[in-house]
């Protein structure tokens, strides 16, 4: 599914012929038209698409499409060897669609918050450059759905790698608001984390192996080459036995179309030295006018 925003298409409808004596004809003529612009907001949506996919598509290309705008967020990480929970509040400025700032809300900074984990230290600024994301801190990790705290790569992964959405009936109904439910493809999604760790590992790995050949030292060389090895060792093992869940939870009025809210978590399962380990990372955003 490939969501283009609305406001692409408004040439093409403002060149339909006003004129012409023939009026029903021109009725049809503009029928097809119409019937494409619906089309290419929608993406894949076609013949027997389900309510819910239209709703996404409607909440997703509102959100990509919309010039300025504010948010404010908070991203949670859940680690259950280390018995660790840490969270992390800030506040997000869209201009113009391709550059956001994100700025950590000091007023409600939980102490416990792990910046490492998550490769966030201080404001973050996104540009889009060739269709490409970049950003401030160079962490491909912020690149990630998984991690980033850019509501927009969320909204640009989740419109290409939907898998499954649902109407979640409840509360919201009566406050006029419509919850939607959508799963991305989790194994498109753990591939690309695997691609992700493997990159990072390689990096420390590069450096670790040159500081040996740097070295005279040949105890010290020694001790990095077994941590090489067991680092490949431990690698190979989370590698193989990881598996990663992920959801999105949608909330959006329901008589403007207009996102409100955007929660993503993820659930991560892998095993080091045979012990099991297990991460959630959950990340929500409220969208301001």
């Amino acid at each position: 599914m490939s969501i283009q925003p609305a406001g692409n298409h408004k040439e093409g409808i403002g060149q339909l012929k006003n004129g012409g004596v023939d009026r029903l004809m021109r009725s049809i003529k503009k029928i097809p038209l119409m019937m494409g612009l619906l089309l290419m907001m929608s993406g894949c949506l076609g013949a027997g698409a389900g309510e819910a996919d239209d709703l996404l598509s409607q909440a997703l290309s509102g959100l990509m499409g919309e010039d300025d705008f504010t948010f404010t967020g908070t991203t949670t990480l859940e680690m259950s060897d280390a018995q660790l929970r840490s969270g992390f509040n800030f506040n997000g400025q869209v201009n113009d669609h391709n550059e956001i700032d994100i700025e950590p809300d000091t007023g409600g900074q939980g102490e416990g918050y792990t910046a490492s984990a998550l490769q966030v230290s201080g404001k973050l600024s996104y540009t889009k450059v060739n269709r490409q994301w970049t950003v401030s801190q160079s962490s491909d990790r912020q690149l990630h759905p998984m991690f980033t705290l850019n509501p927009i790569i969320h909204a640009e992964y989740l419109n290409r790698a939907v898998r499954d959405v649902a109407i979640v009936s409840g509360e919201a109904e009566e406050k006029g608001r419509i919850v939607l439910r959508a799963s991305p493809d989790q194994e498109l999604l753990t591939d690309d984390f695997k691609k992700l760790v493997r990159a990072e590992h390689n990096r420390v790995v590069a450096e670790v192996k040159g500081k040996a050949q740097s070295s005279d030292d040949e105890e010290l060389a020694a001790e990095l080459a077994a941590y090489v090895q067991q680092a490949e060792k431990q690698l190979g093992q989370i590698l193989d036995t990881l598996q990663v869940a992920s959801e999105y939870r949608i909330v959006m009025d329901k008589r403007s179309r207009r996102l409100l809210e955007m929660i993503y978590t993820a659930e991560l399962q892998y095993n080091v030295n045979d012990e099991p380990h297990k991460e959630a990372i959950r990340t929500s955003y409220q969208f301001q006018g």
